[in-house]
């Protein structure tokens, strides 16, 4: 099983935790407080939707910043992979860049071109945190938006 995989399963099955205790908290509200003229449950069942929404959005950002953020990068030309390790990738090896290779992936920050660089695709590093870099001037052909 995968690392996002992995992930995903784990905040799936913390959001249900956190769900049964919103249901837990709502019937807590409505067994064992007095019930008057309807507020009481009308109470809980606010209590218990403000702790599902608020548990959600928590949930929803956590898991985003952990997936798509922080999550693994990589792009494969010609049989080769090249993947983000700790923010970098090395391109020593490879010639043209195709399009959207890194496209997305917030945890790349550097880079290493090889000497013999032709062409960087569309969109190949748009969206990246890259923020400087040196292109070599054997790249002839820089697509549009490949670090925008």
């Amino acid at each position: 099983m995968g690392g996002k995989t992995q992930i995903f399963l784990f905040y799936y099955i913390l959001f249900l935790l956190f769900f049964l205790l919103s249901l837990f908290f709502f019937l807590h509200d409505f067994v064992f407080y007095p019930y008057i003229d309807g507020t009481c449950t009308d109470l809980a069942l606010r209590h218990l939707v403000a702790h599902i929404k608020g548990t959600f959005i928590q949930l929803v950002v956590i898991f985003y910043i952990l997936v798509c953020v922080s999550g693994e990068c990589s792009t494969t030309v010609d049989g080769v992979t090249y993947a983000v390790s700790g923010g970098h990738v090395n391109l020593m090896g490879l010639q043209d860049i195709p399009d959207y290779a890194f496209y997305k992936c917030y945890s790349l920050s550097s880079l290493t071109f090889g000497a013999h660089i032709a062409s960087i695709g569309a969109h190949a590093f748009q969206e990246t945190s890259i923020s400087s870099i040196n292109i070599p001037g054997t790249c002839n052909n820089l697509n549009t938006f490949t670090f925008l």
